[in-house]
Order: structure tokens, then sequence, then C-alpha cells
């Protein structure tokens, strides 16, 4: 029975494993690093034509770390799932908002399968081994960042494993997972995140590399790092979701979503991809700040083709995908969709977008390549246009004309990864990225061309930057200025101390230099601290900094923190100290 029950058991499991393997990836959402973006006030990924909002709700200044509540939506909110072939058109996971936790300290994602092992011979019996791979943590802007992670649990030897990967994307993030499953993440500044995992409406919480928190606990209370309570989530769709707040007046203050009922059906016409729907759905209608005013947000209707009747209760038939947002100061933001198949392609990202903004219309127009190769034009309003070529969602050339394509072309810059040579619009980009290289041609100056070097660490913090100034043919082979900078090794994660940050000319002298020591002596012991944890090792607390005046002579200012890291005393460079009493550190 045992045995039985086993392979039934991994059967089901396989079944699931193959399924998640065949669903496709969601559309780069947020604002990645070393992407390209265009609008305002909503950002524009160039590469994929995402549109990013956010919406202030509260913030409030802590002891070590502010408390930063804003409402975020990505526009992007269909994805394929399944089988190539025979996919269906999935949403997006609260339909391009980001959830509660996620708000303030994202969440966390994985993949689970299972395989069977043999716990006895004979008589044969079967076991499990859960496998965990696939993690990513959704920052709470709503960018995704995956780890190289592949841990497991196997019930036949009774071995879990754990492991620590840093992401590629140059965020700076590592994580630390284990079977259990459980994981946390860590920010290059030694920031604790402990995300919830596969919900981004749970509790969690974030400590800061001196002990700070900010926490998250059941019933949507936030507590800032001075223990007070900054934010009260309650409620959600149909009916309104609350975040309130104490407004310096002491009054309540509440930022109010609500939501209108739509029948969802997708029209889009893409072989091989089902429709979704006709699904009543609570959609987002408007979010009214404090002062009455407010952000409205319409939806495009459900192309006539579709013959979509409103289910009851429900206004009208829609995409989902937004088509427009009405500011508070009484701006519209308007999108419409076009190209593809009913604006889109196959991966879910929009094929032709126009954006009508008060300043005029904005054509954003993608070309799809041999994968992952893209070109978008970008029209602006006064009928200018930028075409700009992309590998994924890097961008690698753009071109800047006067008017159309047949106009004047005013600039070309290039733009490499990792020492390709330029131009390099043909070649993959492979993470992490270690060099980013831009040339800048201007074609009415005879041909010169400038340069800026960049190169960046595995953490994705820049370490060196050369620039060149313009040249007949090329850039100048000398740098007009060097910046170079190191990290200090300290523990506890803390990986973006610079140890100094040193600026040179294209011969190699030194013109100036800052150094840093860190987390010399002991902090001063504080009592009775709210939301506050005890760290020994590193804290990443810069003591000593010296600036060069020349030759060997520096200037030196040190500091001395309370275990908060806030700053108890801190000596100029003329031997005045200026004392912070423990009356007030809790304060700041």
């Amino acid at each position: 029975m045992i045995r039985a029950y086993r392979l039934l058991f991994v059967i089901i499991s396989i079944l699931f494993a193959t399924s998640a393997a065949s669903a496709q990836v969601q559309v780069t959402t947020g604002t990645p690093p070393f992407g390209s973006f265009g609008g305002g006030p909503d950002v524009i990924n160039l590469a994929n034509l995402n549109s990013h909002i956010s919406i202030p709700v509260r913030h409030k200044a802590g002891r070590g770390t502010d408390f930063t509540y804003d409402l975020s939506y990505d526009s992007a909110v269909w994805y394929p799932v399944g089988a190539s072939g025979s996919q269906t058109w999935q949403p997006v996971t609260n339909w391009g908002w980001r959830g509660q936790t996620e708000m303030a300290i994202g969440y966390i994602t994985y993949n689970h399968t299972t395989t069977n092992c043999t716990l006895d011979v004979f008589p044969r019996q079967y076991g499990i081994v859960d496998h965990y791979s696939g993690w990513v943590y959704h920052d709470s802007f709503g960018v995704p960042h995956s780890f190289a992670l592949n841990v497991y649990s196997n019930e036949c030897t009774g071995v879990d494993t754990s492991g620590t990967a840093t992401a590629w994307d140059g965020s700076g993030y590592s994580m630390t997972a284990d079977a259990g499953p459980s994981a946390t993440v860590f920010s290059s500044s030694g920031k604790v995140i402990n995300a919830p995992l596969l919900n981004a409406s749970a509790i969690g919480k974030v400590t800061d590399r001196n002990g700070n928190q900010i926490s998250i606990s059941t019933g949507g209370v936030f507590t800032d790092t001075l223990g007070t309570t900054a934010l009260t989530v309650t409620g959600g769709a149909p009916n309104p979701l609350n975040f309130a707040y104490t407004a310096p007046s002491g009054a309540t203050a509440t930022v109010k979503m609500n939501y209108t009922s739509y029948t969802v059906k997708t029209y889009f016409g893409i072989s091989g991809i089902a429709e979704y729907g006709p699904t009543a759905i609570s959609l987002v209608s408007s979010v009214v700040l404090p002062d009455g005013s407010q952000y409205t947000f319409m939806y495009e209707p459900t192309p006539v083709g579709a013959a979509c009747t409103p289910l009851t209760g429900t206004t009208q038939c829609v995409t989902a995908r937004i088509a427009s947002v009405k500011l508070p100061t009484g701006g519209t933001l308007s999108y419409a969709y076009s190209g593809g198949n009913n604006g889109i392609f196959s991966d879910g990202s929009a094929a032709i977008l126009t954006r009508t903004t008060p300043d005029g219309t904005w054509i954003y127009a993608r070309t799809q390549g041999t994968a992952p190769a893209s070109t978008t034009l970008v029209t602006d309003p006064q009928s200018n246009l930028t075409q700009i070529l992309f590998q994924g969602i890097y961008e690698t050339q753009r071109r800047a004309y006067q008017g159309s394509t047949a106009g004047t072309l005013l600039q070309t810059v290039n733009t490499c990864y990792n020492g390709s040579a330029s131009p390099c619009t043909g070649t993959a980009i492979t993470l992490p990225i270690t060099r980013r290289t831009q040339i800048i041609q201007l074609p009415n100056s005879a041909g010169k061309q400038a340069e800026y070097d960049a190169y960046y660490n595995t953490y994705g913090l820049q370490t060196e930057e050369d620039d060149y100034d313009f040249g007949s043919g090329g850039p100048q082979t000398t740098p007009l200025k060097k910046t170079l900078i190191t990290y200090a090794s300290l523990g506890n994660g803390i990986v973006d101390r610079p140890a100094s940050i040193t600026v040179q000319d294209g011969a190699g002298t030194t013109k100036a230099q800052t150094t840093f020591v860190y987390d010399a002596g002991t902090p001063a012991t504080t009592s009775g601290t709210p939301q506050h944890v005890a760290i020994s090792g590193s804290r990443g607390n810069a003591t000593t900094v010296q600036n060069l005046v020349q030759g060997t002579t520096f200037l030196t200012k040190t500091i001395s923190y309370w275990d908060t890291g806030t700053v108890k005393t801190a000596t100029d460079v003329n031997g005045a100290v200026t004392d912070l009493p423990e009356i007030l550190y809790q304060l700041h």
C-alpha cells in the first residue's frame, strides 16, 4: 500500500513538473538593471513596451531605514502557459498590481518537482525526492531577480541540501535557500529580507545592516523601525482595499483602491494560444488619495469580433489591458494597441503602443527579429524618430533622427557588453554584465566618436569608468578621466561599501581620492529600542573617511555610532566634535 501510494504521488508530481516546464516566461516588468526606459510619469520599458506606474501611499522617515510604500502597476498582464502549440493566455498575479507585502519587501517564487527514489530493494518501496529550483525574488518595484539555485530533500537518504547564489542581472541581490522550503534574500548593502514564499500578501520582515527592522504582521499591519504602525491594509477586491495611516495632524488618512466588476475576455487571435474568458473579474477602477483627488483606470474593450456578452453583475467586456489612466492633476495617459495580433505578440509583449499624453502622442512600434533580438521605433509628438535595437531587454544601438529615418541622423549610440566589439547588434548578451561600453557618434561632426566604458563586479557594482573624448573615426585612445572604485571586504553580506574612490587623468596621475575604514571600535549600546535586533560582526558603518589633499596628505574625519547605526559623534578634519546624545538616537 505504501509503495502504491508513493508511486501514484510520483506520477502526479511528474505530470505537474511537465506542465510547469512548458510554461512561458512572463514579460519583464518594473525597471530592471541596465534597462532602457522612456515616458513619464509612467515608465515605458522600451524593449517590451511594458508601462510601469507608481502611486505613493506612505513615505515616512525611520531609524536607519525609512518606511516607503507605493502602489505600483505593470501593464504587461498576459503571458502564455502550456506546451507549445497548445497554450492558453494567463493573467499575471493581481492583474499587474503589486501585492500587499510585495509593495514593501517583495516575495519569492520557486518551482517544485518530485522524482522517486528506492527506500528498500526487497520488498521494493519508493520514497520521494523533492526538487526546488527556479528561485526568483520579486522586489518591491515588480522586478524579478533569478537565482541559479537547485536544492532538494531526499526521503531515501535523509539528506536535505541548501545553497547560495547571486543574481546575475546586476541587482546585487543574493539568496540562500533550502529544501524546507525556505529562502532569505540579501541586498548588496547587507539588508536581510525575509520575504514570503509564493504569496505577495503575507507576513514578512526586512532587517538592515544595523539591526533595524520593518515588519508586516497578519492583518496587514506594517510596523516601521521606530516601532509605530506606519500603515494598515484592510479589505480587498471586490470591496475597496484601504491603506490607512496616522497623518501629522493625528487624524486617520486613508488611500482607497476601488474595483469595478468586468467580464474579461481576450480576443488576440494568435494560433496555438487559446483565449481567456469570459470570466467575471474585479479590476482596479480608481485609487482615491486622502485629499479626495484620484487616479482613474479604464480598460481596453474586447473587440466586437469576440461576440462577448457581459456576464451578470459586470459592466462590460474588456481584455484587461490598460486603456487610460486619469491623473489627480487632471491629465490623462491613454494607451492604444495595434500591430502583431490585435496589438500583442505571442510572448505577451505589446507590438505597437500608441500613448497619448497632455504633451501629445507617442508611438512605440516593435519589430521582433531572431530571438531575442527586437527593434523599437519611437516617434515623439513632433514626429521625430528614434530607432533602438535590443538583445532581450538590453539596448545595443540607438539612432536619433530629426524627422523620420529619411531625415537627418543626429546621433548614433552603440552599446556593447562584456567586451564585445562595436557595433554588436547581433551579439547575444550573457549575464552577468561585467562591462558596458557606449560609443557615441555625431554624424555631422566628421564622424567624431566618444566612448564611456564602465566595469562591474558580480554584484552589479561599478568598479571602473573610463571616459574618452571625441576623436575622428573613433574615440581618443587615452581617457580624459578614469574613475576607480574598490570595495571593502566585510561580512554579513555587505558588499557595496567602497574602500576607495580614485579619480585619475589619462596619464594615470591621481587627481582626487577618498578612502574609507569601517566598523572600527565598538558601537555604543542602546536599550529599549523598538524594532531592533542585535548584530554581531560587520555593520558597514564608515568610521574613518580620508580625502586626499596632495601627495600623501589627507584630511581625515572620524565617526562613532550607536548600535542602531545612528551617528553618536562626528569629528571633523579640524578636530571639532559633534555629539548626538542617546536621547536622540531613536529619532534618526
